[in-house]
């Protein structure tokens, strides 16, 4: 049985899913989509990520590049949410409980105001991680 093809980095397809569920976003809390569907293939490939991978994602959104990365990990069932706020998780617990204790990768797209509290507590947690694969969005333009 062949896995569905990611679809969310369509602009078109954000929009349906967007409208269909009445999403609210606002750019004042750094809320932007990744709609290209290049870019969301070089975060993969640069995470690195394969299938005998434990990935951490941080801030989904919609769930444009866990759709890519579960994409590239295994079938679609590989994926758990945990909704939940990244300052608060216990990502020690985490790795130990889904992981036994291994190191984790971690993928994000963030804000950028909310980037180095999420890369601290990482650090001062002492997370097993194997690698740390970040992109950023700015407000600079404003």
């Amino acid at each position: 049985m062949s896995r569905p093809e990611p679809t969310l980095g369509n602009p078109k397809n954000t929009i349906e899913i967007l409208q269909k569920y009445k999403f609210v976003f606002q750019k004042k809390f750094g809320q932007n989509f990744l709609i290209d569907e290049h870019v969301l293939e070089k975060i993969i490939q640069a995470a690195g990520v394969g299938p005998d991978d434990f990935v951490v994602e941080i801030g989904p959104g919609i769930g444009t590049m866990t759709q890519y990365l579960a994409h590239a990990l295994s079938p679609y069932d590989n994926v758990t949410v945990i909704n939940e706020d990244i300052l608060k998780v216990d990502l020690n617990q985490l790795a130990e409980e889904m992981n036994d204790g291994r190191p984790v990768k971690v993928v994000a797209n963030l804000p950028y105001y909310i980037t180095t509290p999420i890369i601290m507590g990482l650090f001062e947690s002492h997370v097993p991680v194997d690698s740390i694969c970040l992109l950023y969005t700015s407000d600079a333009a404003d």
